[in-house]
């Protein structure tokens, strides 16, 4: 059955076909031409600032948003610069006033060789933010004393808890009391379920950092946008509306930090 259209292998009315998939999509998208006036803001956007598209749409990028810069805004940097920015971090207060987080991708758009504008895809990552900032908090708070004589409360297993009749894993047993005595890095491979973090945690026992912080981390469970921040902390202005925050590797000093999923 001959499914194309009476135009050939378009489909009819493909304009309105796109417009309709990007107001669909849930994530924003925001487009500019070459003066940075908005021509396409979809209602997923609108949705993060707290405004309408039409109160956008024909407008500079700086008249509706007056708290960025042609520095700060990234729509406008990449129509100078031309380059494609990935995943970028940024944190802004929208017309509520509302605290939002995004995951940004941002490139110029091009036609035989002619900047029509610049495009921006932006995901909401507030709710993650939060809760990986409460993660890492409640890990300081409760690490408060840990490094310090006081034993890690998270590490519940040894190596001895490795009860097993099996060579293979006695020479792991084995091969891990060696490595504790080391500060080098370990790779722990094999299935899920298979015991990975008990024999992590019985390596942290075995060695001279067994009364510092034990901290286990999915990184799997984190958007690749905030991972850096969670685990290497960050620093007022490093990016748009970052506060001074330790990371991981700073709570885990002294101790040991378990990437799980890494």
């Amino acid at each position: 059955m001959d499914r194309r259209s009476s135009r050939g292998d378009k489909w009819p009315d493909e304009t309105v076909w796109l417009q309709e998939l990007l107001r669909a999509l849930d994530v924003g998208v925001h487009a500019i031409d070459p003066a940075g006036i908005t021509l396409f803001y979809n209602e997923r956007a609108a949705r993060l600032d707290g405004l309408r598209p039409e109160d956008v749409v024909g407008r500079h990028v700086l008249d509706v948003f007056p708290s960025l810069t042609e520095e700060t805004s990234s729509l406008l940097c990449v129509l100078r610069t031309q380059e494609v920015v990935s995943h970028r971090r940024q944190t802004y207060r929208n017309f509520r006033g509302a605290e939002v987080h995004t995951s940004n991708t941002t490139r110029a758009v091009f036609a035989d060789g002619r900047l029509l504008g610049a495009l921006e895809v932006s995901m909401d990552i507030t709710e993650v933010q939060h809760l990986a900032e409460q993660v890492v908090d409640l890990q300081a708070a409760r690490l408060g004393g840990a490094g310090r004589g006081r034993p890690a409360a998270t590490v519940r297993w040894t190596l001895d808890d490795l009860i097993t009749q099996s060579a293979r894993v006695m020479d792991v047993k084995r091969l891990a009391q060696r490595v504790a005595q080391t500060s080098s890095p370990v790779l722990v491979c094999g299935p899920t379920g298979v015991g990975k973090e008990l024999l992590v945690q019985g390596i942290h026992h075995a060695s001279k950092r067994t009364g510092g912080p034990f901290i286990a981390q999915n990184c799997a469970a984190l958007p690749a946008a905030l991972l850096e921040g969670i685990l290497f902390g960050t620093v007022r202005g490093s990016f748009t509306g970052a506060e001074n925050r330790p990371g991981l590797f700073e709570l885990a000093s002294g101790g040991t930090l378990f990437l799980d999923e890494i």
